[in-house]
């Protein structure tokens, strides 16, 4: 059993959490608790890959988690690199940075988002973006804003 992933959620509508196991058919099991579940989880794989050995099926392997170099190799259109180039020179950073500082930003804002998004299924009530998110994306474009006029 060891080194498969393993997927853990909540469900309503089960009351509990469910725990599957993606490259073994989705084997799953149920839980009152995550523990309980990930525990059940467990003996439900074992049962599964002795199946497997006892009817001479092929074991999955376990996924592996892929390394990454850090970099990759990204097309756009000639006008926005350009547009972004110049933006880069007027802030007084490499492309490579500012790219970097962009999608980060984007990527921390989506997942602001996401975690407003959850904290309101989790409530029950409307999700409000979290003002720390909010006014950091505020300050940036106001200082954009400024170095655009002055």
């Amino acid at each position: 059993m060891d080194n498969y992933s393993v997927s853990l959620a909540w469900s309503d509508e089960d009351g509990g959490y469910i725990a599957l196991i993606p490259e073994l058919n989705n084997v799953s099991a149920f839980g009152e608790t995550a523990e309980e579940a990930l525990a059940e989880v467990e003996v439900a794989a074992e049962a599964y890959l002795e199946t497997c050995q006892a009817k001479g099926i092929p074991v999955p392997q376990p996924l592996k988690r892929p390394l990454y170099s850090g970099q990759l190799r990204l097309r756009m259109p000639a006008t926005l690199h350009g547009s972004l180039a110049t933006m880069a020179q007027n802030e007084n950073v490499s492309l490579n940075q500012l790219i970097v500082s962009l999608v980060s930003e984007a990527y921390g804002y989506r997942r602001g988002v996401a975690a407003c998004q959850v904290e309101r299924n989790l409530q029950g009530s409307p999700a409000k973006v979290k003002p720390q998110v909010a006014n950091a994306v505020g300050r940036r474009d106001r200082a954009r804003s400024t170095r655009r006029r002055g």
